[in-house]
């Protein structure tokens, strides 16, 4: 059985690696690494 369980956004631990942390040189270097793709949305 699934259940839902609230969570108040303050008690949410923060991903290390959330990609919203990282600079512009980061997410550059990346896209040059891996690529990237349009946005389909």
């Amino acid at each position: 059985m699934r259940r839902i369980e609230y969570t108040p956004l303050p008690e949410i631990a923060r991903a290390i690696r959330n990609p919203k942390e990282h600079g512009l040189p980061t997410i550059r270097k990346s896209i040059q690494k891996w690529g990237s793709t349009p946005y389909l949305g």
